[in-house]
């Protein structure tokens, strides 16, 4: 299913939480898939760039999306505000 068509029933249904936990946590899907990028992407190159390891940094970006290929492949569809572009930058 498309990212944009996805609700925030649907994720809560999927993870077995009460929306009112989601939305304790997040404001949107969005904001969800801002943490998840920030999370599964970015916090582990923190140290890559401490050590001046920014060739292995960028690797490891895109490993990671390579490993999830078909999510951020359906979040890359994603377009506007709220587009995956606009989550990163």
């Amino acid at each position: 299913m498309p990212f944009i068509k996805i609700t925030v029933k649907e994720i809560t249904d999927e993870a077995s939480l009460k929306r009112a936990a989601f939305y304790n946590h997040f404001k949107d899907k969005y904001d969800l898939l801002q943490w998840t990028f920030f999370n599964d992407a970015i916090i582990p190159i923190y140290t890559l760039i401490e050590n001046n390891m920014l060739h292995e940094a960028n690797y490891l970006i895109l490993a990671t999306i390579e490993n999830d290929k078909e999510f951020y492949n359906r979040v890359a569809k994603v377009s506007g505000q709220n587009s995956f572009r606009h989550i990163i930058n």
